[in-house]
C-alpha cells in the first residue's frame, strides 16, 4: 500500500532522517510544529512501515572490510533460488542483501576482516549455493547518506552522514559489542534504555556509547526510508571513471548535495569507482538523472550502468560484530585509505 505524505509530514521526516536521536524538542523549535504532531507522524511512519530507526555503525575502525558483491543464480528452480537466497541470508558477514533488475541478480554487502577473509567466505557460498554466479564486486572506501530532501522541498540545503577507511583502529571489549548489538536492534535508544537490555549500569553504558562515537564506530543515528512504502524507485547505479581521487569524489559529493534524489554516494575499489543510490517517481526521472550525471563528469567517465532494485531483503545488519572483540583495525589488516 502506497502511503502518501502531507507537507507537514514531509517536512517532520526530512528533518529527522539523518537525526533519529534528536528530541522532540528540538525538531519543534527547529520547524515550528506543535510537538504531538511530531511524535504523532513518526509513530504513523514507523508503524506503516515507511521508517524504521537505524544506528548507524562504521565497522572499519574494528578491523572490517566492506565489499559489494554482484551476483545471480543460474537456476530456474525456485526452491533452488530460496534456497541459496536462504543461505546467503544466513552469513554471519552479510551486512544487506537486495533484489536487483538488470545486469546483475542480486547484491550484497558483506564485511570480512582483510581479503582472505572475503575470498573464504565467496568460496564458502560457491561451495554451498551451486548456482552461485560471482559477477563483480568493489570494496567500500566511504559512504555518504543525503537527506532525502525531495520529500519536502527540494531547494532546501541538505545534509549528509559519512564515514570512511583509516588507519586508525579501536578495541572494544564483549560489553561494547553488546550495547552495538542492542543498537542494532532497535534503532536508536537512550542509555537508559540500552542499560536496560545489556543489564549494564547506565553510567557504564553512556561511557562506552560516548567513547564509540568519539572513535566514529557509531557515527549516526538515523531513520531508514523505505521508498517502496512511499510508491518511489530506488535505483542502484555503477559509475567507472578515469580520474577518481579525492577531487572527483568532490566533485561528486557535490553534484548530490544538489540532486534532492539521490540517498547514497559510495567511493569504491573494484571494477568502478563510484555506486549511487536514486529514488525516483518515474522512469522519466531517472533518465533525466543519469543524463545529469553524464553531464557533470563529461570525459571522465568511462560507463554507467543502473539497476532498478527489486526488494530490499537485508539492510545494514551487524550481527559479526562479535569477532571485532579484542581486536583493532591493525590485526584485521583493513585497508587504510583516508579521504
Amino acid at each position: 500500500m502506497k502511503i502518501a505524505l502531507s507537507e507537514k509530514e514531509g517536512r517532520i521526516l526530512v528533518a529527522s532522517q539523518l537525526r533519529a536521536n534528536a528530541s522532540i524538542t528540538e525538531l519543534q523549535e527547529e520547524l515550528g510544529i506543535p510537538d504531538y504532531a511530531i511524535r504523532r507522524t513518526i509513530r504513523r511512519l514507523i508503524d506503516q512501515g515507511v521508517i524504521a530507526p537505524r544506528t548507524l555503525i562504521n565497522v572499519h575502525p574494528l578491523g572490517f572490510d566492506k565489499a559489494g558483491v554482484f551476483f545471480s543464480l543460474a537456476t530456474g528452480d525456485p526452491l533452488k533460488r530460496q534456497a541459496g537466497i536462504d543461505y546467503i541470508g544466513s552469513l554471519e558477514s552479510l551486512v544487506s542483501l537486495y533484489e536487483l533488475s538488470g545486469e546483475h541478480e542480486y547484491f550484497a554487502v558483506l564485511a570480512t576482516r582483510g581479503a582472505m577473509a572475503l575470498a573464504d567466505a565467496l568460496s564458502d557460498i560457491a561451495e554451498n549455493v551451486e548456482s552461485f554466479e560471482q559477477s563483480a564486486i568493489s570494496t567500500r572506501i566511504s559512504l555518504s547518506l543525503y537527506q532525502r530532501t525531495y520529500l519536502s522541498d527540494p531547494q532546501q540545503e541538505r545534509d549528509f552522514v559519512r564515514y570512511h577507511m583509516t588507519g586508525e583502529g579501536v578495541r572494544i571489549l564483549p560489553d561494547d559489542v553488546a550495547i552495538i548489538e542492542a543498537l542494532d536492534a532497535h534503532g536508536v535508544l537512550s542509555p537508559a534504555g540500552v542499560a536496560r537490555l545489556v543489564t549494564q549500569p547506565v553510567s557504564s553504558v553512556a561511557y562506552r556509547v560516548a567513547r564509540l562515537e568519539r572513535h566514529k564506530v557509531i557515527c549516526g543515528y538515523l531513520y531508514h526510508v523505505r521508498p517502496g512504502a512511499l510508491g518511489l524507485s530506488s535505483h542502484h547505479i555503477l559509475i567507472a571513471c578515469r580520474n577518481y581521487g579525492r577531487k572527483m569524489h568532490d566533485k561528486l559529493h557535490e553534484f548530490c548535495m544538489r540532486e534532492p534524489n539521490v540517498a547514497v554516494l559510495a567511493k569504491c575499489l573494484g571494477s568502478w569507482q563510484f555506486e549511487m543510490r536514486v529514488e525516483t517517481g518515474d522512469a522519466t526521472e531517472l533518465t533525466a538523472l543519469c543524463s545529469r550525471i553524464k553531464r557533470e563528469l563529461g570525459a571522465d567517465l568511462i560507463e554507467l550502468k543502473s539497476h532498478s532494485i527489486v526488494r530490499e531483503m537485508r539492510y545494514m545488519r551487524s550481527s559479526f560484530i562479535r569477532q571485532a572483540v579484542g581486536a583493532t583495525a591493525e590485526d584485521g589488516a583493513a585497508l587504510k585509505v583516508a579521504l
